[in-house]
């Protein structure tokens, strides 16, 4: 776990700045032909979300905590691969917002998982009640 909270905080990061710059050629009409290494990008978020979710929720992270990882878990890819036929016309735009919101929140919940792994880490170092196992 020490390790590999930090590799994928990274992860989540750099996968994280894909997703944004893609996601605003998009919209800007541009680079559409990205749209795989958008969604590859957007695997790999969830994917890292996933197993951070895990690992705060050994770590004891607060069940509603835990429970927002697993439903972005399975709301962000679930949205990002359906949302060219939702609302189809004048209104996509708003599908386009929840799917950015959405994503924005699995990257700040994986940062926050993060720094509760590290915290927890760092608090059990110190008990020496705390088994290192």
């Amino acid at each position: 776990m020490q390790l590999a909270t930090p590799i994928l905080q990274w992860i989540v990061r750099l996968a994280g700045i894909v997703q944004i710059v893609t996601g605003i050629l998009f919209w800007t009409g541009r680079a559409l032909p990205l749209v795989p290494l958008h969604m590859t990008a957007g695997l790999i978020v969830t994917l890292a979300l996933l197993v951070l979710t895990v690992l705060a929720w050994r770590a004891g992270a607060p069940a509603p905590m835990t429970g927002a990882g697993l439903l972005l878990v399975v709301l962000l890819p679930a949205l990002g691969m359906s949302q060219t036929g939702l609302l189809v016309g004048r209104w996509h735009w708003i599908v386009r917002v929840v799917h950015l919101l959405i994503g924005l929140a699995a990257l700040r919940l994986a940062e926050a998982f993060a720094i509760l792994l590290r915290r927890t880490r760092t608090s059990d170092a110190r008990d020496p009640s705390v088994s290192p196992v």
